[in-house]
């Protein structure tokens, strides 16, 4: 059996004793010891694991729509995060993008100048939310299995995007919309950068399966 993960630094497994922090852009493969490899293990499944550090939303309905375009899996799961991020590419390699990264805003002063003079949450947000929309009924055209969860939950979402929040089916969406990786976690021991380590990640996985058993 086939899992796809696509998420960013919570799924990729930064911080974990095999997947150090790098200065730059630079990263290491995707923890072993991460939850969706623990999950992977446990379930029985063949992971693929295609999170970065610093991924962004836009990454993730690109790689998620493409690969199941491509490919056949048991299961796809797609670990939405922060909605600032934004999808950024030099070379044909994925860089990581945030309102943050300071050493990126100065080598491509494009990016700052996106960030103080375009970015807007309100955009970010509507934006974040059709991908979901249209990730979900593509995953259900296609009759593909598939599982969302975010890095952290929702608390408010604007009255103005409730619509599009009330599409979002919450049977395939763990813990929608309030609920995320930084809840399921708990008050466990954390990396200097604010990651889980293997406690944090054994908690995720434990939430996760639960619900994929339920």
């Amino acid at each position: 059996m086939k899992l796809l993960a696509i998420g960013d630094s919570f799924t990729h497994g930064l911080e974990l004793p095999d997947c150090p922090i790098h200065e730059g852009s630079a990263t290491s493969a995707p923890s072993q010891l991460s939850w969706a490899s623990k999950l992977a293990s446990d379930l029985g499944y063949e992971l693929t694991n295609l999170s970065i550090p610093g991924g962004s939303n836009s990454r993730i309905f690109r790689l998620a729509l493409d690969k199941s375009l491509k490919n056949s899996y048991d299961l796809i799961i797609c670990q939405w995060t922060e909605i600032s991020r934004i999808d950024w590419q030099l070379n044909q390699r994925d860089f990581p993008v945030t309102a943050n990264s300071h050493w990126l805003h100065k080598q491509v002063p494009a990016v700052d100048q996106y960030y103080k003079n375009h970015y807007n949450d309100d955009h970010a947000m509507q934006t974040w939310l059709a991908q979901v929309v249209t990730l979900q009924n593509h995953f259900k055209q296609q009759g593909q299995s598939y599982l969302f969860v975010s890095m952290q939950g929702f608390k408010n979402i604007k009255d103005r995007f409730r619509h599009m929040a009330q599409a979002v089916d919450p049977e395939f969406y763990i813990g929608w919309p309030h609920g995320g990786l930084t809840e399921y976690m708990g008050d466990c021991p954390k990396g200097p950068a604010g990651h889980p380590l293997e406690l944090g990640h054994q908690l995720i996985t434990e939430h996760v399966k639960k619900y994929i058993r339920n």
